[in-house]
């Protein structure tokens, strides 16, 4: 009996190691690896809701649409086929096709500043892993070698402006809030998403621009 619960003991543990291990999100799931399978989907156009790194209803729902569209079992749980099924999609999505003299500099920006997700906002924070909107765009840049000021009114006249049509992954996008001018700024990610400290939702998230609160006050290039 000591011998089969002893078995039975080292057969759970060797269970739980692996799905540890495995390359499995499913609804419940939380953290970094969820924010990114929710901006991949976003980036594809479907709707997984807040990227805010928690596979709830919304992101189940929208795994299964891709899934369903993909060929794929409908189950809305992002397993390997599903997730090598994203990458796939997303290389052949025409805006990721196009060349990039920084392209990898400006990947490996938006990724540090992804990873920042759930970090809090803090009225003069600048890390850390506390922030106001222009102490996180300041560290972020910062990581890679580039001191682009501290507040958004020093950062807005730091780069090169550039239209709407023009923005990029990787340019700062600015805003009128609080205060006139650019009171707020946070780093554009593509596809209509910006990631930026908020104080409103109480930490770094991302959000869609159609869906804020205030228009884009102007974009700006810092390499």
């Amino acid at each position: 009996m000591r011998l089969l619960a002893a078995c039975l003991g080292l057969a759970l543990v060797l269970t739980a190691a692996v799905s540890a291990s495995a390359p499995w999100l499913a609804p419940g799931s939380r953290g970094s690896q969820v924010s990114h399978l929710q901006l991949s989907l976003l980036r594809l156009g479907f709707s997984p809701g807040p990227v805010d790194g928690i596979y709830g209803p919304l992101t189940t729902g929208a795994v299964r649409e891709f899934q369903a569209f993909w060929g794929l079992q409908p189950d809305g749980i992002a397993g390997p086929l599903t997730r090598q099924a994203l990458s796939e999609a997303l290389a052949a999505f025409p805006a990721h096709r196009q060349g990039h003299p920084g392209r990898n500099r400006i990947t490996a920006l938006t990724e540090t500043a992804l990873s920042f997700l759930g970090a809090r906002y803090r009225w003069g924070g600048t890390g850390p892993w506390t922030f106001d909107c222009s102490g996180f765009v300041q560290h972020v840049f910062a990581l890679h070698g580039m001191d682009i000021g501290r507040t958004s009114f020093v950062q807005y006249r730091t780069g090169v402006p550039v239209s709407i049509s023009q923005a990029a992954p990787g340019d700062l996008v600015f805003f009128s809030t609080y205060a006139a001018g650019p009171s707020h700024v946070g780093v554009y990610l593509g596809d209509g998403a910006f990631i930026h400290c908020s104080s409103t939702r109480g930490g770094v998230v991302v959000t869609l621009l159609s869906e804020y609160a205030y228009k884009p006050l102007g974009f700006v290039r810092m390499f």
